[in-house]
């Protein structure tokens, strides 16, 4: 059964505003690689639970979030120094293998 539109509505507004305060925690702590993967495992929840409550329009605001951060990451990943890779403590390169399949899936349609 379809959600309300006014429940739909303030759902979305929430998600909204969930994504732009990750947006500056990432300004913040750009190479924090832990932020990004847990806010691409809560992105990927979203989608599904937004998709089983016939919210396409909220999982659509997921799905275009989970592809923008993953740039988000290799972007600030190529302000890194060649300095900033020598040291025990570098950054992770890759998201992990499930994350990276789920973005691949959902920009093979675009």
């Amino acid at each position: 059964m379809p959600m309300p539109r006014r429940q739909e509505r303030l759902i979305r507004k929430a998600t909204e505003k969930l994504i732009k305060c990750k947006g500056l925690v990432f300004n913040y702590a750009p190479l924090v690689y832990n932020e990004y993967k847990e806010y691409c495992y809560m992105l990927i929840n979203g989608i599904t639970l937004y998709n089983n409550a016939g919210d396409s329009e909220s999982a659509k605001i997921c799905k275009r979030q989970l592809v923008l951060t993953k740039q988000r990451y290799e972007d600030s990943l190529e302000k890194v120094s060649s300095l900033g890779y020598k040291i025990d403590t570098k950054p992770r390169i890759h998201f992990p293998d499930d994350i990276e399949e789920y973005i691949k899936k959902l920009t093979k349609g675009e």
